[in-house]
Formats: C-alpha cells, structure tokens, sequence
C-alpha cells in the first residue's frame, strides 16, 4: 500500500516550550519529505543546503527567527539543536557536557561565545563566576597571555571581553601589514648594476689616461717658475748623493743598461733588503759567537786517539746528494732518512762545494762515545743552548781532503758542532743529526 502524502504541515511557531510539539513537529517533517521522495539523510554540503530551506518553511515566529542564526553541520545536528532549544528542560548531565567541552569560535565575536557560555551556566544554576573562568581558560594562548596579566578578579566582565576584541583587532592588523616586504628588492638590484657600471667606467677612464703620452715640456710647464729656478740653482753634477761616496757603496739592486732600478736584492741570511749576505753583519756575528764558544770550550773535548775514519768518495754510485741553496748552506740525506750532515760556506768569494755524494750511512752509529770532564754547554746562535755529557770525533774524506770533525752527543744525536780542521772557512751547521 502506497503511503499517503501529507496535504499541509502546520508551522511550528515555539512559542511554547515543550519537548513533544517539537519532536511531533520535526518528525512530521520528516514524514513529508519521504512521501515527496526528497532525500532524507543528505551527505553533500548542497543537500544539507536542500534539507534545511525545507524545514526552515515549516517554521514561523521565535522558531523561524532563532534557526536564521544558526551553523549546522548535518541533519543529526539539525535535529538536537531544534529539540534543545524548544524543551522545557535539559537533563544536567547534558548540560553539564555541553559547558565542560564547550570551545572557543573564532568565527564568532568574544561577546557571542560568553552569552553561549553564560546561557548554559544559568540552565546549570552555577552563576557567572563559573562562566567568567571557563571564558577566560578557552581563550587562544597567545590572547589568553594578554589578557590574563592585565585582569584581576573584580575587573568587570565587558572590560574583559573589551580587551579580547582590541587583541584580535590588533592582531589582524599585524598579520595584515607584514605582507608589504620585498618592493624595495628590484631596486636594489638596478642600483648595484648602476655601481658596477660606474666601476667599469671609472676603470676605463684611468687606463686612457695612463695611456696618454706625457711630453717633457708639457711636464715642464706644469711645474711653478719658482720650483723650477729653485731646481736650476741647486742642480749638481753628483744630484743628491755626495761627491765622496763610492759607487761601491750604494744599496745593491738590479739594473738594467739604461741605468733604470729594477727590483730590490734581499740578504739571504737576515732577509734585510739592500744587502748582500756576504755583508750580512748579523751572519759575521753568528759565526764569530761559534768561533767563541768553541775556542771556551775547547779543553772539554777529547784526544784525538778516540777518532774514527770514513772516506766517502766522490767516484762511486750516488745515493744521496748535498747541494748549497739560497742561504748558503748544504744539508745531505742518507737513504734511510734518519742520518743527515749539514755543511756551511762561511763566506769564501766562490761556493767550495757545489754537490756532495754519500755512498755510506753507517759510519755515525755504533761509535764510542768519550764524556766530558765537565757538562758541555753548547750556544747554538738563535737564542737556544743544549748540555751534553759525551763526545765524539770523526774523521771525514771529501774529495781527496780529510777534515776532522769533533761532536758532542746529545739525548743518543750527534750534533756536529766545531770547525773543520784544515779548512777554517768550511764550518759545519750546529744542527743535531741522528745517530
């Protein structure tokens, strides 16, 4: 059997609170919609839209005026909203949910959300006390902070709601302004294109200029008259320097046949400019210190019966060489990188030796080592001095010449320290060498 389709709905006018004219009101709705086959349970956002013009024609007077307000989020919604308002009474339990789990909308106004709030506390009889904390507890933090630092207990209840608005006020005004950044980046970036420019120009103009001949009269004429008498009159035959000063003792550095200066010549010993190391005053004091100290300390040293004889021949097989560099001293390797004997040219007009080969690393290890009557302290030239207790001499051949070389030992190194016997220009490094 067919259902029978409604002829009219009477209007629900909620005049009168009573839970039952209400739900008989909505459930007669419901009755008419499946009869003019409408769709009773809508899903999309354009449904619930159907759905609620519909019942909204059913309603006139408070009722009608009260769901023009309203936000609903679906038809079980719809329905528990309109039954609430128009009962006579809630149930505490209710109640008392809807005010624990009632949350702050921002969509709505400070004052919309406390009258909410304030409505379930009068329907629970707790008073505004209550409502006033739990207004200010679900507030967002960051207004929750403002707020609560700036209130007390008898701060009245629109000075507070006053101070949520001017928050939320200032706040998207903030958010607001902070969009205008970045017009000023395209400027910058055409005013550095207009520097570079500048640069490239100012970088231009220099090189013609330094490109530009300058004639000797035109030099001439820019200097004053009274510079250039002043220039006549005291022009010399010897310029600036002095008529008794030496070609010999100008400053050395290298020139060119046109007598132009080129660039400075730096001693190779103190690293002074304009000084040959031959001349280097701090080097003839070096050597004249070692000469010292060796000749205070030279009755320290043994006899020469304790001296041991190598000969390292120039003709055999090379395995490592000793050359002079540009300060004038030799340092030579053996092959297991542990043995080493630096030589010094102390200042003879030609270099003595230009290369030194060794074909024998052992004749350092396995001496017998002579101690001193006494600690011997030895002054190494730099500021530095080193104590040793034994000693040690060798003999040494170096292209057909014998040179006697006495050492101290130090910590199980030898550090070549004295003079070669039969050349007194040939001063051997003190440097420890190991053993």
């Amino acid at each position: 059997m067919a259902a029978v389709k409604p002829s009219k709905i009477d209007k629900f006018n909620g005049s009168v609170l009573s839970r039952d004219p209400a739900l008989a009101h909505y459930l007669c709705f419901e009755d008419f919609l499946e009869c003019s086959e409408e769709n009773v349970n809508p899903q999309s956002a354009a449904e619930l839209n159907r759905y609620l013009t519909l019942f909204k024609q059913t309603l006139n007077g408070p009722a009608r005026l009260w769901i023009e307000g309203c936000v609903f989020n679906s038809r079980r919604d719809i329905k528990k909203q309109f039954l609430d308002r128009f009962s006579e009474n809630k149930s505490s339990f209710g109640l008392n949910n809807d005010f624990t789990s009632f949350q702050y909308n921002t969509d709505k106004t400070p004052t919309d959300n406390y009258e909410k709030l304030q409505k379930l506390a009068i329907q629970l009889s707790i008073g505004d006390g209550p409502a006033r904390q739990k207004f200010l507890s679900i507030l967002p933090k960051a207004c929750q902070q403002v707020v609560a630092l700036s209130v007390n207990d008898t701060t009245p209840i629109t000075e507070i709601l006053n101070k949520v608005q001017c928050f939320f006020d200032v706040h998207a005004n903030n958010a607001t302004h902070k969009e205008v950044t970045f017009y000023a980046s395209n400027d910058i970036h055409t005013l550095q294109n207009e520097m570079s420019n500048l640069k490239l120009q100012l970088a231009s103009c220099k090189q013609e200029n330094d490109d530009i001949p300058q004639s000797k009269h035109a030099y001439e004429r820019s200097r004053s008259p009274s510079a250039h008498q002043s220039s006549l009159g005291n022009k010399s035959p010897y310029g600036n320097r002095s008529p008794y000063r030496s070609n010999s003792d100008r400053s050395p550095t290298c020139s060119d046949s046109n007598g132009r200066h080129g660039h400075v010549i730096f001693c190779k010993y103190c690293l002074k400019p304009y000084q040959d190391w031959q001349d280097c005053r701090l080097r003839q004091q070096h050597l004249q210190d070692r000469d010292l100290d060796f000749q205070n300390n030279l009755h320290g040293f043994p006899s020469n019966n304790s001296t041991y004889t190598v000969s390292l021949p120039v003709t055999t097989r090379t395995t490592g060489k000793v050359q002079l560099n540009s300060l004038n001293y030799c340092k030579g390797h053996f092959p297991d990188s542990t043995s080493a004997i630096v030589l010094i040219d102390s200042g003879s007009p030609t270099t003595l030796l230009s290369s030194l080969s060794f074909n024998n690393s052992h004749y350092l290890r396995g001496l017998q080592c002579q101690p001193f009557p006494k600690p011997f302290n030895l002054n190494l030239g730099n500021g530095e001095t080193i104590t040793s207790t034994k000693s040690v001499s060798i003999s040494i051949t170096i292209q057909d010449q014998t040179f006697i070389i006495t050492a101290c030992v130090v910590n199980n190194l030898v550090g070549l320290i004295t003079q070669i016997a039969y050349h007194p220009r040939l001063i051997l490094k003190q440097q420890l060498i190991h053993t």
